[in-house]
């Protein structure tokens, strides 16, 4: 019984977060997700036999986002889901920030690897393009530290997408990375150009909400929209 309610209570804050598609700041979220005390009580009254999988999969399965999705209004593709995982590749002299975003397709649950940023070598030729000259971000955090306390596996949702007024070119047909000229796009030209598929990763992936369950394979170049990042699913207590 107890452990349906911290289900429950897991779609709930999933649900409410992403309720409307702009960005929202983190005052609001506060005051739409359940209190720290609601979280807490229910912690305390439960001993949860599902394991975290299972109640971020069932969190995911209630909630209202499922698919990969195209918004015609604003011009970009987009899945919500929960981080679960995070690593680093190596590309040359490049470190890229990886993170395993798990979301809901067709009542199925998925995985798929995404850029999160990536730690650029001074011979880079983006390195001085960069704001911060030498971490090219995939959000709103500046560096690697930055990230790895944002993006934490098991406590934060996000919403992935690919599409806006500079980069890229978004269309209910696909993802297309060529035609702009930022230094995220020429860096997601480069991780496109991993996949042999002819129209690229970002493209099949929009058209089939398929990725690689093994990073090395392939991972998404798209931007990464923080929900909230301070719950903690598998035991209940949101911060």
């Amino acid at each position: 019984m107890m452990k349906g309610v911290r289900i429950a209570v897991a779609a709930i804050l999933l649900a409410v977060s992403f309720a409307a598609y702009a960005p929202v700041d983190n005052a609001t979220w506060a005051a739409l997700a359940p209190t720290s005390r609601v979280m807490r009580l229910v912690t305390a009254e439960t001993t949860p036999t599902a394991s975290c999988d299972e109640i971020l999969d069932t969190a995911l399965r209630l909630g209202p986002y499922s698919g990969v999705t195209y918004n015609a209004g604003d011009g970009r593709w987009a899945f919500v889901g929960i981080i679960d995982a995070a690593t680093q590749d190596r590309v040359g002299n490049t470190l890229i920030d990886l993170v395993r975003v798990r979301y809901v397709y067709s009542d199925t649950i998925r995985t798929a690897w995404v850029t999160a940023g990536a730690i650029l070598s001074p011979a880079s030729p983006l390195y001085r393009e960069t704001q911060t000259h030498g971490y090219l971000s995939a959000g709103a955090w500046h560096t690697h530290s930055e990230m790895r306390a944002l993006l934490q596996p098991g406590r934060t949702y996000v919403r992935v997408y690919a599409g806006r007024d500079d980069e890229p070119v978004a269309t209910p047909d696909g993802v297309d990375w060529i035609h702009c000229d930022t230094p995220w796009c020429t860096f997601a030209q480069d991780i496109e150009e991993f996949w042999t598929l002819e129209d690229g990763f970002s493209t099949f992936f929009a058209q089939s909400g398929m990725a690689p369950a093994w990073y090395p394979w392939g991972y998404l170049p798209w931007h990464i929209e923080v929900g909230r990042a301070d719950v903690d699913w598998c035991s209940g207590n949101g911060g």
